[in-house]
């Protein structure tokens, strides 16, 4: 099991390499949420 653990953090580096604004300080990818408008 901790071999997943090291995989993860691996790819997670690389991804944080590459995409340096799309992940906070906590490492969760922010996404921008779009609000649905009903019509009524």
């Amino acid at each position: 099991m901790h071999n997943l653990k090291t995989m993860f953090d691996k790819i997670f580096d690389i991804h944080k390499q590459i995409n340096k604004d799309l992940a906070n300080f906590k490492g969760n990818i922010l996404r921008h949420e779009v609000v649905q408008q009903f019509s009524n």
